[in-house]
């Protein structure tokens, strides 16, 4: 029990550091503000999924610092990209009770992505003023197709490495290997005497 405490605490730590240095010093898309992508940056918050819902919490701030300090934090950009990471912290959640629940790896992932995605643009729409970018019916659409279109994507990406990542950390014992999907006990209405 106790060495399951510190391996999920070393573990969730590992991932805290992991996506500090994506996030800080990883490789981000030339976007301009508001928007940014930097690949790989939804992993380790992803893979925390399969640890605790503390290590869901962690990474977020991880990369939410990361950013802050790549991009600046006098940056009216860097805030809003910053809230975007630490916006992580609901679909992380939202996929760590799904996974613990039983739901299938890919299904949990798929049915977090619109979450994120919606998250990401609803931030990205509204704290775009912060920029002095007018709030127009164009610039709607321009967050719907880079903001939603493109973090559904880079989720999707995310996942299928996170999936495999997950895979390889349950094979060598770092996180315990995701429940079997749970069956419902036999109907007593339709049993046969």
């Amino acid at each position: 029990m106790k060495q399951d405490k510190l391996r999920t605490m070393v573990l969730s730590a590992m991932l805290v550091a992991l996506s500090f240095v994506i996030a800080g010093f990883g490789f981000s898309l030339p976007l301009p503000p508001p928007f940014s992508a930097t690949l790989l940056s939804h992993v380790p918050t992803m893979i925390a999924c399969f640890v605790s819902p503390y290590a869901v919490i962690a990474t977020a701030f991880g990369s939410t610092f990361g950013f802050l300090i790549k991009f600046g934090f006098g940056s009216p950009s860097a805030w809003i990209i910053a809230a975007r990471a630490l916006s992580h912290i609901v679909f992380g959640l939202f996929l760590y009770f799904g996974l613990k629940k039983g739901f299938n790896q890919y299904a949990a992932f798929g049915c977090a992505a619109p979450i994120h995605a919606l998250l990401e643009g609803i931030l990205v729409a509204g704290m775009s003023p912060l920029l002095g970018v007018p709030f127009s019916g164009g610039f709607i659409q321009a967050v719907l197709y880079v903001t939603v279109v493109g973090t559904l994507i880079h989720h999707t990406v995310d996942s299928a490495v996170t999936i495999a990542a997950a895979r390889a950390l349950t094979a060598a014992k770092l996180i315990k290997p995701l429940p079997e999907k749970k069956t419902a006990p036999p109907d007593p209405a339709s049993s046969t005497i």
